[in-house]
């Protein structure tokens, strides 16, 4: 009889063991999974645009999966007094974050970059009843197989607990160099300037045809740049972003040869770079890029560059909020997506400029906008001597959301004309921006440049006073080339006075360095010409490097296979452009 209840004993004790256990280990799966190794798989895919390190926003991510596991464990044992509702619990959070697991690592679709585009959600209508098959697939079995599965879900949440923690750790060792973390870029001085300035402002996108189009309609647009040179035969280094600031700040371009970040760091302390030549000079240089990613972070290089210190960051809300949220985005079924997109990051994310329409994403126009509001009102004269400024706002990059009015409205298309569009309200942009130094006093004794990038990919559109030589036959691979190739660069030296002047001479974006230490008469090794004295035949050899851009490479320490093409000729002629048979493949 004792033996009897001994033993009785002694299997509910074992269940219950085995109840703490199983709730333990799936209870720890589902809140890693969400917690920790979501955001994990988001950071270091995208590890570049991220101003952290992960450890530093590790311990924080470990406390909320540890308040997530004691929570679910303590309802999985609210339920526990009744087995089979017990099982199928425990059988549907674990199925649940298997799903979970799947959509973010199997399921992942592609639905463009996350710059303010709309998403075209019908497009995807079919993923999403795929996924949802799955999804009602496997719950059901969940409920209906829960007493089967219960036997696994403990082996099972292991395994899968291991290989995110594997690839995990792999990811962080094998993520790009982020030297540049260790600085922040202090923004406290964002709008002071000095007596005598050089400025470099840039509009990211800004194709130079399109700038002609706008001045030739509107005699408006060409007085707002009265004292400046309109270059308009001028050549870019590269298609997008990434390395195109690191030319026109040293002149250097890249050829795959090293990685990315080592290139960007060798490029700004050798003898061409134009900052860290300021800065020994005794200019004061302020450096704010679109991305810090964009140019190396060092004291030696920039006056507004701060070592961030060895104690971890303190993580505030909303960066906790927008990782999480991408986070979910991204794990997140097609079904649910829009909610995480279009509410939840709207949320928190919208900017306090008094614009139209805010219901809008969040998008890098705003934060033009809310530039020139702030320059309007926050900027000063500081001290005499030089000052160095570089600027980089959103400029013309799709989707094309502000109208020549200043409106924050979506425009329906991507077309030329909409690009014009947001053209004409950029400049209103630089206009107040140009106002404001007047105002301040140090407009005539401020050298000023405002450039693209690099352009928009559109068709050129020649100018009526520049006649090809002849009409080759219409090449669209060549003309996407050329509108990616061809940046606004208008130039305000010293004291410049009179109307816009227009020059076709032969000149690059890595020009400028040279341009700018030609006109204050310092030493260094600077490539290219000085635009402003340039003799060059137009015939002069110039090199644009192509390639087909996605948003991985930012990840990535190399470029995909660049392609060399030679320029001689004005750089809208299709006469002009001819391919090396050079290319440049990344040394993996």
């Amino acid at each position: 009889m004792f033996l009897r209840g001994f033993i009785s004993g002694f299997k509910i004790e074992k269940e219950y063991r085995e109840k703490i256990i199983n709730s333990v280990f799936v209870a720890a799966f589902f809140s890693l999974t969400v917690f920790l190794f979501a955001p994990a798989n988001l950071y270091f895919t995208n590890v570049l645009e991220f101003p952290f390190y992960f450890h530093e926003i590790l311990p924080v991510l470990l406390v909320l999966c540890l308040i997530s596991t004691m929570t679910a464990v303590g309802i999985l044992f609210l339920l526990s007094s009744k087995s089979s509702v017990y099982q199928k619990a425990v059988s549907i959070v674990f199925i649940l974050t298997i799903l979970l697991w799947i959509q973010g690592n199997i399921f992942v679709w592609h639905y463009g970059v996350f710059d303010g585009r709309k998403i075209e959600w019908e497009r995807h209508l079919l993923k999403g009843f795929i996924e949802l098959f799955v999804w009602v697939l496997l719950l059901c079995a969940a409920v209906i197989k829960s007493k089967a599965l219960y036997k696994f879900v403990k082996k099972i949440s292991i395994f899968f607990i291991l290989v995110q923690l594997i690839w995990t750790v792999t990811a962080m060792v094998k993520a790009p160099k982020q030297g540049f973390k260790k600085y922040v870029i202090d923004e406290n001085g964002k709008f002071d300037f000095r007596s005598k300035n050089i400025i470099i402002l840039v509009l990211d996108s800004f194709q130079s045809d399109i700038f002609q189009e706008i001045i030739e309609e509107d005699n408006y647009y060409r007085d707002i740049f009265e004292d400046f040179t309109y270059f308009r035969n001028a050549l870019a280094g590269f298609p997008t972003t990434y390395l195109s600031v690191t030319m026109f700040l040293t002149g250097r371009y890249y050829d795959n040869s090293l990685p990315i970040q080592e290139f960007i760091k060798e490029a700004f302390l050798s003898s061409s770079s134009l900052p860290k030549v300021l800065k020994n000079s005794g200019f004061n240089v302020d450096l704010f890029p679109d991305h810090p990613f964009e140019i190396y972070c060092d004291k030696t290089v920039a006056s507004n560059i701060v070592e961030r210190g060895r104690s971890i960051i303190k993580i505030s809300p909303r960066t906790l909020y927008n990782i999480y949220t991408l986070s979910f985005f991204r794990y997140s079924p097609h079904f649910l997506k829009k909610y995480f997109y279009e509410h939840n990051l709207q949320f928190f994310q919208k900017t306090f400029v008094k614009i139209k329409n805010t219901s809008l994403p969040s998008h890098g126009t705003k934060d033009d906008l809310r530039f020139i509001e702030d320059i309007e009102s926050k900027s000063k004269v500081v001290g005499e001597g030089y000052g160095f400024k570089f600027f980089h706002l959103w400029g013309l990059h799709p989707p094309f959301v502000l109208t020549e009015n200043l409106e924050y409205i979506e425009l329906p298309s991507e077309d030329r004309g909409n690009a014009k569009r947001q053209g004409k309200g950029l400049l209103q942009l630089v206009k107040k921006f140009l106002d404001t130094l007047k105002r301040n006093g140090i407009y005539d004794s401020s050298m000023i440049f405002i450039i693209g990038d690099h352009g928009l990919g559109f068709e050129v559109k020649i100018a009526a006073d520049l006649p090809t030589a002849y009409a080759p036959e219409r090449n669209l691979l060549l003309q996407e080339v050329k509108g990616s190739a061809i940046p606004l660069i208008l130039v305000k030296p010293f004291g410049s006075r009179g109307k816009l002047k227009i020059s076709d001479a032969p000149v690059c974006l890595s020009d400028i360095p040279k341009t700018i230490a030609s006109e204050l008469k310092l030493k260094g090794e600077f490539p290219g010409i000085a635009m402003l004295e340039n003799k060059e035949p137009v015939e002069r050899k110039r090199v644009f490097l192509m390639y087909s851009w996605q948003h991985k490479y930012f990840d990535e320490d190399y470029l995909p296979t660049m392609e060399e093409y030679i320029i001689r000729g004005h750089s809208w002629f299709d006469e002009s452009w001819k391919k090396s048979g050079k290319k440049f493949i990344p040394l993996r």
